[in-house]
């Protein structure tokens, strides 16, 4: 008899650790028709399955209790990254998404004040609305060749990303709040491509270098949006700079840091902006035509060696 009862104690025991152990707690339910999640004691929230993630009604409250999530990893068969999906998720700090994802919905990151780096993969076309809003402590966004849309406000509040790369697949740029602090925003549409731009206005700091091609609708709308403008065009191109025949103005910072030897301005070309070719510390001769009637002091700033000639013809 007792050691029946010893045998019983043993098993409940045996229960007791297996199910009870708050060592190997472990969260776990639905976030879609065939899409499910676990959530570890350690903060490793695993989300596997097929399909859509079903979208969230309250995008600013994920309805899954995955707050305490550290680390995200989505596995191959997701489609879907659902709206309000990680929202208010402050404790998360990276995320690892599959090649099956192609939409991100609104405000999917929205708060995830830990998120330090996203890398979205090819085939995503658009990612919602303030899908970044908040992530302040987001440093680094891939966003694949594949992106056609930004939606409005998506960097809003992302005061860490100092540089960031627009695709030149993007043809629709909605209200998007670009990163405030950015030092550069890399623009890779050609002249070739229209962009629909809401308003026509970029909102982009004016602390912040837009990198474009000339030509470009980026172009226009910079510099009708009065921001610093430097052209992609002539960035990696040689040592010998021409400019258009049809140059009439070379805008405030054009050129800065070109890595250009000699620079050939065409007749016709009437003024040369603010620090128009500060920097280029290679730069070693210019030649400027006697249609030039306006130069910026700061034009050839930190050229220490430029020579450069005026053509009185």
């Amino acid at each position: 008899m007792k050691s029946y009862r010893a045998v019983c104690l043993a098993i409940l025991a045996a229960i007791f650790i297996l199910f009870c152990d708050p060592a190997s707690a472990e969260s776990r339910g639905t976030c879609g028709e065939n899409v499910n999640w676990t959530l570890d004691d350690e903060g490793l929230l695993t989300i596997r399955g097929s399909g859509r993630m079903t979208d969230v009604v309250d995008i600013y409250t994920s309805i899954w209790p995955w707050e305490s999530a550290v680390t995200a990893v989505i596995e191959d068969g997701v489609t879907s990254i659902a709206q309000g999906a990680f929202s208010g998720c402050a404790a998360l700090q990276s995320i690892s998404i599959p090649s099956s994802v192609r939409s991100v919905g609104d405000a999917a990151f929205s708060g995830c004040s830990s998120l330090k780096s996203v890398v979205l993969p090819e085939g995503v076309k658009s990612i919602g609305n303030i899908v970044f809003d908040g992530c302040s402590s987001l440093e680094h966004v891939s966003l694949p060749e594949s992106l056609v849309y930004l939606c409005d406000f998506c960097f809003r509040g992302c005061a860490s990303i100092s540089e960031l790369t627009i695709p030149a697949g993007v043809t629709v740029i909605y209200d998007t709040d670009f990163p405030p602090r950015a030092e550069r925003i890399v623009f890779l549409q050609d002249k070739n491509t229209h962009v629909n731009i809401s308003g026509g206005r970029l909102c982009i700091s004016p602390d912040t270098t837009v990198y474009c091609f000339r030509g470009s609708t980026i172009e226009s709308c910079a510099r009708s949006s009065g921001l610093n403008v430097r052209l992609l065009d002539y960035l990696d191109g040689g040592s010998v700079l021409t400019l258009p025949a049809d140059t009439l103005h070379i805008g405030d910072e054009s050129f800065s840091g070109c890595a250009c030897e000699t620079v050939v301005i065409p007749d016709g070309c009437v003024s040369i902006g603010k620090r128009a070719f500060a920097n280029c510390e290679s730069l070693a001769y210019v030649v400027i035509p006697a249609s030039v009637t306006s130069i910026d002091d700061s034009a050839f700033d930190g050229c220490d060696n430029v020579l450069i000639e005026r053509d009185s013809h």
